[in-house]
């Protein structure tokens, strides 16, 4: 499995059969992006319907959209969508053995039952952490405390040339206080994931266009 990261909360996971989009952003000149990322995906998954969220307008192949709560299984890669009270869908995907928690768009402090239940113990954990309309980076901290993941990736946060009020990712790291792993993809399988203890992974965004 491959995770890319291109900024905001948009990933591109690649499986051995699959590809899949989660929230693909549009141009956003307050944000200082000049683009949508740009490439194919079979399923696409839409966290939340806004422009930050849902813009398909990069995204080639015709893939199958997830964008409300439920269960569903496409392509062998299984999917439960939970609505939270900020008004997005956070999702649990599993894949070749591997458990993603997503909670792209997410800004309630107090997780659900539910979210608990699905959620907790997951492999990777990919959580918001720049603040405004999301978590910031210590309710990011804590809900990965409680969540209690193998991984932690930051998402959603101030990237170099980007505007806007959201904090950058080392005031996360700082939080966590971690020594945080840089790559530009991650590329992991089961085996790979750790047994102890929580490491936090940073990705490197990909062909964002600033304006």
């Amino acid at each position: 499995m491959i995770l890319t990261w291109y900024g905001a909360s948009c990933f591109k996971i690649e499986t051995q059969d699959m590809t899949l989009a989660l929230s693909p952003f549009g141009k956003n000149e307050a944000l200082g992006i000049a683009k949508s990322p740009r490439f194919k995906a079979n399923i696409m998954l839409i966290s939340q319907h806004t422009p930050l969220y849902n813009s398909a307008s990069g995204i080639d192949n015709n893939p199958f959209v997830i964008d409300q709560p439920g269960e569903y299984e496409v392509g062998g890669i299984f999917f439960y969508g939970i609505q939270t009270p900020s008004a997005n869908t956070a999702f649990v995907i599993r894949s070749e053995d591997i458990t993603i928690a997503y909670l792209a768009g997410m800004k309630d402090v107090k997780l659900s039952e539910e979210i608990m239940r699905r959620f907790e113990n997951a492999d990777i954990l990919i959580v918001p952490s720049g603040g405004d309309d999301v978590y910031n980076s210590s309710q990011a901290a804590r809900i990965a405390a409680q969540l209690e993941p193998c991984l932690v990736i930051p998402m959603h946060y101030k990237v170099s040339g980007m505007k806007g009020k959201w904090q950058g990712v080392d005031a996360f790291i700082k939080e966590m206080n971690a020594q945080p792993e840089s790559q530009d993809k991650l590329n992991i399988r089961k085996r790979d994931i750790p047994k102890e203890g929580m490491r936090v992974v940073v990705l490197e965004p990909q062909g964002i266009t600033k304006v």
